[in-house]
């Protein structure tokens, strides 16, 4: 079905994003109006850092909390994709006014005291993730800080 609607060889692409960039850029992309940078090597790993999947753990005693609800989206992330994104070359800043930035940071966090929750995650060097309670680093894109 995609080579006959796409002409593209499905066993040439590993995931469904690398065969839908190629849908896009050989059948709906325009080189002349637009160009899409692909960044690879050392910056592309460092972007990395700031992913996180789905996060749905707590730090904090959950008896401590009266009510509220805990919600796990399905398909966030691709609904975030109709939203802006970071685009162009990475512009290199020191200003540390946040509402200054659209793009990745990085960052140190001293989350205030006595939360019940902590949001922002954290990646040990294991490789595990939590939303800790004690000051860290770490880039992150700057609409997750705002």
């Amino acid at each position: 079905m995609i080579f006959d609607e796409y002409h593209l060889n499905i066993t040439n692409y590993k995931t469904y994003s690398s065969l839908g960039l190629a849908i896009f850029r050989s059948n709906f992309y325009n080189i002349n109006n637009n160009k899409i940078n692909i960044i690879k090597g050392n910056l592309e790993k460092e972007i990395r850092k700031a992913y996180f999947g789905g996060i749905v753990s707590m730090d904090k005693d959950l008896n401590k909390i009266n009510s509220g609800y805990f919600y796990d989206v399905v398909s966030h992330y691709p609904s975030v994709m109709l939203k802006p994104m970071p685009i162009g070359n990475p512009i290199l800043s020191n200003d540390k006014n946040i509402e200054n930035y659209f793009g990745y940071c990085y960052v140190k966090i001293t989350p205030p005291i006595n939360l019940n929750i902590y949001l922002i995650p954290y990646r040990y060097k294991d490789g595990s993730v939590s939303c800790p309670s004690f000051p860290f680093k770490g880039i992150y894109l700057s609409e997750l800080l705002k």
